[in-house]
């Protein structure tokens, strides 16, 4: 029997799937791509992708709500009464309903497209905790499917995360699915705590990982004077991108601050950081390709990854720094003390005042001596993509 995968996404392309899909790809006898928004520049020559279609909007969830009554009722009741969020799904109704029925209404769509590409004996795989895993339960109740399993990140994980304060009908998708593989140790226990006793078994870490260097890069010219620092991140209040603009005001050191990543705090950014002393060069690149960042890590020296988000999971963005040997600056929440250690960078608190945490960073500049080499053993050990994925598809082989 041929080996078929089919991997659920939120778009397609999605950078945190790059590393892992070519191991897949060449690991089962088909893979079948899935997802609700695909771009345009998709290469469908050499992949299978497949745009699913939802007649989800927000204006029809009345009607929408009348066609999946039953299914619904259960899911919610479920919810309501199955774990200790009574409140919050009463308080939080209507946003609940909402993301019921957009899952809800992705049945059709996947049942048909399951039963056009003779897909019931494969193992479903989505990406994402909450995205199809409500769908993929439905149908594996029906008996249309036998096998679906879901990774857990930062989003579809913690709590704090969402605007309602809670995962949605966390403990119905647990219990529909065979395993859940959380990208942390941080993230597991954490998931495991607020599932229901039984369901907990299925959860498992399973780390993320990026492609190295053949060897420690060679570190380019250091800018006369300058300390160089990066950022790497969406440009959302999460990320506390202007934080960093404060801490940069706040110390004397020379700095050159470059930062990757755009979104809707870009231009309050910019604006204060219009005001940065003559000691401070920044460069806000924007929104570019994941090549150019490597890139620049390549061919420029970086002193320091600075990280001061008040919420993670396990930030491939730092995963990919410290495979070239750049030590990081960060808050320590979620994960993050998974791959920063006093051999890998430094941790500040996401309390810490401006004033703390720029002491810190100056610490942490001129006077920590990192060693590189460490570093980039640390990430071998821990986050290297070849042996990591190349483990979890052995796990996925033996499931399916």
């Amino acid at each position: 029997m041929s080996k078929k995968l089919v991997l659920i996404t939120l778009e397609f392309p999605d950078r945190f799937l790059e590393e892992e899909l070519p191991h897949l790809l060449s690991s089962f006898d088909s893979v079948f791509i899935v997802a609700p928004r695909v771009k345009p520049d998709v290469d469908r020559e050499r992949l299978i992708v497949h745009q699913l279609e939802s007649g989800y909007r927000p204006d029809r969830a009345m009607a929408l709500l009348k066609r999946h009554w039953l299914r619904a009722f259960k899911i919610y009741t479920y919810s309501l009464f199955s774990t200790n969020d009574f409140f919050y799904y009463i308080r939080y109704h209507r946003s609940f309903l909402g993301y019921l029925l957009k899952e809800l209404e992705l049945i059709a769509p996947l049942k048909k497209f399951i039963l056009e590409n003779d897909l019931q004996e494969a193992l479903f795989y989505d990406f994402w905790l909450v995205d199809a895993t409500l769908a993929l339960a439905e149908l594996k109740k029906e008996g249309l499917i036998k096998k679906s399993i879901a990774r857990a990140h930062g989003f579809d994980l913690y709590d704090e995360r969402q605007f309602e304060r809670r995962v949605s009908f966390r403990n119905y998708r647990i219990k529909y699915l065979d395993k859940v593989y959380v990208v942390s140790k941080h993230g597991a226990a954490y998931l495991k705590e607020r599932v229901k006793g039984k369901f907990a078994q299925k959860i498992e870490v399973g780390y993320l990982g990026v492609s190295g260097q053949p060897s420690l890069p060679a570190v380019g010219a250091k800018p006369t004077g300058y300390f160089t620092i990066v950022s790497c991140a969406r440009m959302i209040p999460l990320k506390r991108i202007h934080l960093i603009v404060d801490i940069l005001k706040s110390i004397q050191l020379p700095i050159l601050w470059v930062h990757f990543g755009d979104g809707p705090e870009m231009d309050r950014v910019s604006l204060d950081a219009g005001g940065f002393p003559s000691h401070v060069k920044c460069e806000l690149r924007g929104n570019v390709g994941n090549a150019e960042v490597l890139e620049f890590y390549r061919t420029n020296h970086v002193d320091l990854f600075v990280s001061v988000s008040e919420s993670e999971g396990l930030p491939v963005s730092m995963m990919e720094a410290i495979s070239f040997g750049i030590p990081i600056f960060a808050c320590c929440v979620g994960a993050v003390n998974e791959i920063v250690n006093s051999e890998t960078g430094v941790l500040c608190s996401p309390h810490d005042t401006v004033d703390e945490m720029g002491a810190i960073l100056v610490n942490a500049l001129t006077k920590r001596k990192f060693d590189r080499a460490r570093i980039v053993d640390f990430y071998k050990g821990h986050f290297n993509a070849e042996k990591n994925y190349r483990s979890f598809i052995e796990v996925l082989q033996k499931i399916g």
